[in-house]
């Protein structure tokens, strides 16, 4: 299913023709959308026409967010949907059945000090998954009505039985469907102010304190662009073995950046420039409380003031070579986000994602399980409960959430499963004593696209009482510290670079200058098993990580907590501009 943002300079060109309507009426009517008025009637006569997709969002508006949209779906309506499709599924003949139903809305605010716009997208989806002689199928569509639904439905159940033919012709072994244990019953994400009953003015007037602080910070410093997305969904998931269970998510996207400086005079322009994104608000289960309080604004600030420090230092060209490394915490989450955290998708282990995300350097599982691949200070664990983005009762295939160690001591102890694949570690599940079964890691971002095994939040654990990051810069005879930049890995994550980076010189304990045109290029085994130490958790910091994937091929967010990592050896390499 596609979605469509709004942006001022949209048009209705990507919407569908059932919604044209809809559409004329919107791009028609008085919406400004960094204004202060709108109409009324234009927007009563938008909300008539159906569900749309996109809307502007005048943010100086007075009403709340939530008026700006068609009303949610009753839960009622959904739990009917679902069993239409389960019963219709087994009429067909279907095995087993399950389905998701979602009603979703994010809300998106933007800006900086010049103002902020804003948008809201809406979707109404659902993704129905049927077993037929050990074949599934999956069928996914928008705007369900019962006729819909039931006709989907035995479309799905024709497909998997014709491909079961192709199974049985070609003599293919069926797929094991994991039994899961049924659960009923309603959830709702802990929120203490719903930001779709706050108003666009109010959620202007929260965000644009941060960017009034450059107003009164003095220092090489400054608050740049604030965006932050609100989410809210119903979300319901039913199968024919009896489960039948309703959640109510929430989500915050904040993107805070904040920029240094550097005071070098021999330089200038855009190399003087240290941006950097601070992870004062993560991804988060939480409500408008998040961006409220004069607490948030100071840690803003104390940010800030952490900052200056790293301007002030002279800027020059690095060696080439090899040198140890200390990646401070965002760093060192970004790489294992986009590396080890991937590669620990079961799907991509068994090569069900060679053609979309990728495969896996941690592959195959029983060369790899329980192997010391890495340094033995490195523990990684999938992370449950508190306000963790993504945080849900039940994932995407009825199962709750566990908290758990995939990588131990170095050593790869499980993978990120669903009910799909799980069965492919019976083994060694068996081997440890542990039950055959996922651990409530299923997730898709839009319940009309098939789940993929990818937890909401990660963590690589730091050590209690560690050193702090420049107890670690101490250490070090002759390295470098980085501290930005960006990711690129291949297509299994096994090797990759740190391009762009912030690095400062390391010499005999002390900082000496800021590098620029460096990059790191790493083996990601080989790295991670050169880790010398792990910092304490004040190195500890949280980042969004985006991954793709999946059918159709959709992005979908995590966050990934790490301390700072020191490495034994590191490979630097210049971007500069030599003359023949």
């Amino acid at each position: 299913m596609t979605t469509c943002s709004f942006s001022p300079s949209s048009s209705a060109q990507g919407a569908r023709p059932t919604r044209r309507a809809f559409l004329t009426t919107l791009t028609n009517s008085s919406l400004a959308v960094a204004g202060g008025w709108w109409s009324r009637s234009a927007l009563a006569q938008t909300l008539a026409t159906g569900r749309g997709n996109v809307v502007a969002v005048p943010m100086r508006a007075r009403q709340t967010v939530s008026s700006f949209a068609p009303p949610l779906v009753n839960p009622d309506t959904l739990r009917t949907l679902a069993r239409a499709a389960l019963e219709a599924a087994t009429r067909a003949g279907a095995r087993s059945a399950d389905i998701r139903l979602g009603d979703r809305r994010e809300f998106q605010c933007y800006g900086s000090e010049g103002g902020f716009m804003g948008g809201l997208q809406f979707t109404y989806s659902y993704g129905l998954r049927v077993e037929v002689d050990g074949v599934i199928a999956w069928i996914g569509g928008t705007d369900p009505t019962p006729e819909r639904i039931v006709l989907a439905a035995q479309s799905a159940v024709a497909t998997a039985r014709g491909l079961a033919k192709i199974n049985t012709t070609m003599r293919r072994a069926p797929s094991e469907y994991a039994p899961l244990p049924v659960v009923t019953g309603e959830w709702r994400a802990p929120l203490q102010i719903d930001p779709f009953a706050v108003s666009p003015d109010e959620h202007t007037y929260a965000l644009a304190g941060f960017p009034r602080l450059n107003q009164t910070f003095r220092g090489p410093v400054a608050v740049g662009e604030i965006n932050v997305t609100w989410t809210a969904e119903t979300r319901v998931f039913a199968s024919s073995e009896g489960s039948m269970v309703t959640q109510y998510l929430a989500g915050m996207r904040p993107d805070i950046k904040i920029s240094g400086f550097s005071n070098d005079p021999a330089f200038s322009g855009i190399e003087r420039l240290m941006p950097h994104t601070i992870a004062v608000l993560p991804l988060a289960t939480a409500g408008f409380e998040a961006v409220l309080g004069i607490a948030i604004r100071e840690r803003v600030e104390q940010a800030m003031h952490d900052l200056v420090p790293w301007t002030q230092y002279r800027l020059g060209q690095g060696d080439v070579g090899r040198k140890e490394l200390i990646l401070d915490g965002p760093v060192s989450a970004a790489v294992i986000g986009q590396t080890v955290i991937p590669a620990l998708a079961l799907d991509r282990v068994l090569g069900e994602e060679q053609d979309v995300s990728g495969t896996s350097f941690l592959a195959p599982p029983q060369e790899i399980l329980g192997q010391p691949l890495f340094a033995p200070v490195l523990n990684v664990s999938v992370v449950t409960g508190g306000t963790h983005f993504g945080r849900v009762q039940w994932d995407d295939d009825g199962v709750a959430p566990q908290t758990h160690r995939v990588i131990e001591h170095g050593a790869v102890v499980n993978y990120f499963t669903a009910r799909t694949n799980v069965q492919t570690l019976r083994d060694w599940y068996t081997q440890r004593g542990q039950p055959v079964q996922p651990l409530g890691v299923a997730r898709t971002l839009d319940v009309g696209d098939v789940p993929r095994p990818i937890p909401g939040a990660c963590a690589v654990e730091s050590v209690p009482n560690g050193p702090s990051l420049m107890e670690l810069a101490a250490s070090m005879e002759d390295g470098v510290i980085v501290r930005d930049g960006y990711i690129n890995v291949d297509q299994q994550g096994a090797g990759g670079s740190i391009i762009d980076p912030i690095m400062f010189e390391v010499k005999k304990g002390v900082i000496t200058r800021r590098l620029l045109n460096m990059r790191v290029e790493f083996s990601t085994k080989q790295l991670l098993k050169d880790i010398l130490a792990v910092g304490g958790a004040g190195t500890e910091s949280t980042i969004t990580n985006g991954l793709i994937g999946g059918v159709p091929v959709k992005g979908i967010e995590q966050t990934v907590t790490a301390p700072a990592l020191q490495i034994r050896d590191g490979n630097l390499m210049s971007t500069a501009l030599r003359s023949a």
